[in-house]
């Protein structure tokens, strides 16, 4: 009996061991294709939601410091906030991964980069911050 459960137990290590190993898909471009569209716009209103609620409580903090991070905290909830709808948004990074070259890129990222195009900033800004996303992503 005590070697069967020795053997039970070692077995158990392995399995859980087994499992640490494996890597977990990467939440990108081809995960991203993977997801139904009502899958889509749950994980791109999860993000928008993690960015406000951020946000609200670092700014909600009772310390001396938050006067001076308060406009900090509010930019960055209009800046991650966009002008489109969630189903837009959708529709802009499927647009975004139709493009092969942006497969390996991380969906957060792909949806930042949406959202301020959307916001409407410059051509330079958002080839740059593509540029800068495609060497993150390559390495």
């Amino acid at each position: 009996m005590k070697r069967f459960a020795i053997a039970a137990l070692f077995l158990s290590f392995c399995t859980v061991a087994a499992f640490a190993q494996t890597n977990p898909m990467p939440l990108d471009g081809r995960w991203w294709t993977i997801l139904s569209r009502q899958e889509r716009l749950v994980y791109i209103q999860g993000l928008e939601d993690g960015v406000v609620i951020f946000a609200t409580n670092f700014a909600g903090l009772p310390d001396p410091k938050v006067a001076a991070v308060k406009p900090i905290t509010d930019g960055v909830i209009q800046r991650m906030s966009s002008k489109a709808t969630m189903g837009e948004l959708v529709d802009q990074i499927e647009a975004f991964y139709a493009d092969k070259a942006n497969a390996q890129i991380l969906a957060m990222y792909a949806w930042q980069y949406c959202v301020r195009r959307t916001n409407g900033d410059s051509s330079k800004d958002l080839n740059d911050m593509l540029t800068v996303m495609r060497r993150l992503s390559s390495q």
